[in-house]
């Protein structure tokens, strides 16, 4: 997903719940989380919403694995 969006690869990206910046959200603490098993495959339920994004995402990676 980073090199989609032309963005340079970090390896912070990996440890996002490592960083100290400000987060003003409700979700504050699960910021502050590693990734975890449960939530595979939980964006699905918003599928009926997101349709063009999923084909977007659905088409690169696709296309990625070539």
């Amino acid at each position: 997903m980073v090199e989609w969006l032309g963005l340079d690869w970090d390896p912070r990206c990996l440890q996002h719940y490592a960083g100290e910046n400000l987060v003003r959200t409700a979700s504050i603490t699960q910021v502050r989380q590693p990734i975890y098993q449960r939530s595979v495959a939980r964006w699905q339920a918003y599928l009926p919403f997101i349709p063009e994004l999923a084909d977007i995402c659905i088409e690169s990676c696709t296309s990625a694995s070539a």
